[in-house]
């Protein structure tokens, strides 16, 4: 949803898409998640991987993932903050108390166990 979102077509049968994925968690969550970080990374850009080929988009650059505890979401809810960067190692990180952007998405967790 974050990629589509946010695609804009650029040309004749080239749309553009975000590749950088900041993806927020309430700290409980961030904590809980974070022996899984490798995995989740793993089948999150493949996930990603998947849908822009199938879409026939253009993400912006290499596709990133990157998780960071958000004190100011509740257990159970994540944002995801998309960007299209060359580099997305280094996008800074949304820090506390900063305008968050238009597209925010706050989502709930699944309800069933992943």
């Amino acid at each position: 949803r974050a990629m589509d979102d946010r695609a804009a077509v650029v040309g004749r049968g080239r749309t553009v898409v975000p590749n950088a994925f900041c993806i927020e968690l309430a700290p409980t969550d961030y904590q809980r998640l974070s022996s899984y970080e490798d995995v989740l990374h793993t089948e999150l850009i493949a996930s990603v991987e998947e849908h822009a080929e199938s879409q026939g988009y253009t993400p912006g650059g290499p596709l990133f993932v990157e998780f960071v505890d958000s004190d100011d979401l509740d257990t159970g809810v994540f944002r995801v903050l998309p960007t299209s960067a060359r580099d997305p190692r280094g996008t800074p990180r949304r820090s506390a108390g900063a305008h968050l952007p238009r597209n925010e998405m706050l989502l709930p967790q699944a309800s069933s166990p992943a």
